[in-house]
């Protein structure tokens, strides 16, 4: 006769120490699953809110280091220093940018992921796409210049490298927007070669 901790003079259910013993096991297997699972999303949690920090001040500031300062430069200096002054403050700043961006903000899988499926090309794409990164860059410059960041971001290029292309699409900025469309310059190229007339 099995003693299963019952009173005197009741006869144990069968199974029901085999089901206590059961629940009472630990977790198994896809327990454990489970609770890897549930820490890795809320270290991804986190480290999405920890960039998402980091983004917040740049993104809340860089109308005021693009069209504002473009703007704001035009009307109280004008051409064509005021492409010269913005071109001054807003290097720096698309460096600064490009730091946070590489170190802080956009993750190393995103470049490693790209870079991933560029050495899956062949050998002539991959020279192709060695040379055709930094106009890509300079291009989008013409855009703004957190279109060039974004893409140094992601093309993975190395510094410094990378920095003297931010550098060059803050140039570009400044030429296109600055001079040309805040500062009237496309119309005066147009007058100077007579296309208004």
């Amino acid at each position: 006769m099995i003693d299963d901790g019952s009173p005197a003079g009741t006869v144990a259910e069968p199974g029901r120490a085999t089901s206590e013993r059961t629940t009472a096991r630990p977790p198994g297997k896809m327990g454990r699953v489970a609770a890897v699972r549930g820490r890795l999303g809320a270290r991804h949690l986190r480290a999405v809110s920890r960039r998402s920090l980091w983004a917040l001040p740049f993104l809340a500031a860089n109308s005021l280091f693009t069209d504002g300062s473009a703007i704001s430069l035009n009307v109280a200096i004008g051409a064509p220093w005021a492409s010269l002054v913005h071109w001054g403050l807003l290097a720096p700043w698309c460096c600064l940018v490009l730091w946070a961006l590489q170190h802080h903000i956009l993750p190393d899988s995103v470049a490693a992921w790209l870079g991933e499926r560029e050495r899956g090309l062949s050998e002539r794409a991959q020279r192709l796409l060695r040379w055709g990164k930094p106009s890509v860059v300079l291009a989008l410059g013409a855009v703004g210049p957190l279109s060039s960041l974004l893409a140094i971001r992601m093309f993975g290029l190395p510094a410094p490298r990378r920095y003297f292309l931010a550098v060059g699409a803050a140039t570009v900025y400044c030429v296109v927007w600055t001079g040309l469309i805040y500062g009237g310059g496309w119309l005066l190229i147009r007058h100077l070669l007579g296309w208004g007339t």
